[in-house]
């Protein structure tokens, strides 16, 4: 029972570590992209490893990025989505664990970032401008109908 809690504890500590950062923007920028950049069979196997491990948090990130863009039905679709991601951090993970570490550049990418913390927890600012905008063009619209 104590090394499960020391366990938990020391993920935690990881994730908090990992989350700790001068931007609470919630936004992956290139800078911080580029920070955990790296072509060692080692990193990707690292990354294989940590996929396994935190690839579950996809459901809560889809499920966040998707309330804020389509409110309560957007945690229906998030689910939905965040558990086919969470399918494919696993996949990834094991790809990379029992390739050991060879990646052809085939799975990741700027939709599909190499670690859960590096992808989208927000949509941009832009699109939820766009989106309220919209809104507000088709509240005007249904007035001046009435």
């Amino acid at each position: 029972m104590l090394k499960k809690i020391l366990f938990v504890l020391v993920l935690f500590t990881i994730t908090a570590t990992v989350f700790a950062d001068t931007d609470s923007s919630g936004m992956m920028t290139p800078a911080k992209y580029n920070k955990y950049e790296d072509e060692s069979n080692f990193y990707r196997i690292g990354r294989g490893f940590t996929n396994l491990a935190t690839g579950w948090l996809e459901v809560p990130r889809c499920m966040l990025y998707q309330n804020s863009d389509i409110p309560v039905l957007g945690l229906i679709i998030g689910a939905g989505q965040g558990a086919i991601w969470t399918g494919g951090r696993m996949l990834s993970g094991v790809a990379d664990i029992m390739f050991l570490g060879f990646d052809y550049g085939l799975i990741f990418s700027k939709q599909f970032p190499d670690f859960i913390w590096q992808a989208n927890w927000l949509p941009p600012a832009k699109m939820i401008e766009a989106e309220e905008k919209e809104d507000k063009l088709e509240i005007k619209e249904g007035q001046d109908q009435i």
